[in-house]
């Protein structure tokens, strides 16, 4: 038996969650919950929704990713994602 993994995909580029939402689609086990365009925009999906994995990009207009990171009273796995290199170590710190 699968375990459906229900995901969130925040980024501010829509190429880029077009690609990731193409990725995940292809993966029977992953289930696209929503996409926003900013961490405040993804709020209300996780008080309504279990989100087990967050696909995040680093920078983010409105609300840092870590900003937002640290709101969350319990946050679900992240993946951080980036067409930046510069950005990577911040992520990993």
């Amino acid at each position: 038996m699968n375990t459906i993994i229900n995901c969130l995909i925040i980024d501010d580029e829509p190429l880029a969650r077009e690609l990731i939402g193409t990725l995940l689609v292809s993966k029977p086990d992953f289930h696209i919950v929503g996409k926003c365009f900013n961490p405040v925009d993804a709020y209300s999906l996780l008080l309504n929704d279990t989100i087990d994995v967050i696909f995040l990009d680093i920078q983010m207009p409105v609300l840092s990713d870590v900003d937002f990171l640290r709101s969350l009273k319990h946050p679900p796995k992240i993946v951080f994602t980036t067409a930046h290199a510069s950005y990577t170590a911040d992520a990993l710190t």
